[in-house]
């Protein structure tokens, strides 16, 4: 069975022909497991579609298809039996949010403003950046964190 709406890409061939070639493994087994951590790999870089259901106020997912028509295909053929409210939805590659994750995890710029003008902690003392600032008559030290 094939994934709907998945081809195979040139540069997802190129590192499982390598593979293949190499003289690196010493067993079938390793060169297999060897294959199947790079197929990961290349299916973990791409975008997916699925087939959502709302049922009785739960979500339920059916996919993964390689592309949005196929999605759609799947949904309006009905071939999964679904009912009530339906639609088709992408996922993104888990390579992006383990990106995105390292972003949010990431120190963050300082966030204060002076408590007495609003403008940001970063901004105070450097000159002509804000003329209406009043930082340097205020002194600013104190300031308060973002929202607050």
């Amino acid at each position: 069975m094939s994934l709907p709406g998945v081809s195979v890409r040139k540069d997802e061939l190129t590192p499982i022909v390598e593979i293949l070639q190499s003289e690196d493994y010493d067993s079938p087994e390793k060169m297999a497991r060897a294959i199947l951590q790079q197929a990961y790999e290349s299916f973990s870089e791409r975008d997916w579609w699925v087939v959502a259901m709302r049922n009785e106020g739960f979500n339920i997912l059916y996919g993964l298809h390689g592309t949005e028509g196929a999605a759609q295909k799947a949904l309006e053929k009905n071939e999964l039996g679904l009912v009530g409210e339906c639609g088709v939805f992408e996922v993104h590659y888990a390579k992006a949010r383990q990106a995105y994750v390292k972003a949010a995890m990431s120190p963050q710029p300082d966030k204060r403003f002076c408590k007495t003008c609003g403008h940001s902690w970063a901004s105070h003392g450097v000159r002509n950046s804000n003329p209406g600032c009043v930082g340097k008559k205020c002194g600013c030290t104190q300031f308060e964190k973002e929202g607050k």
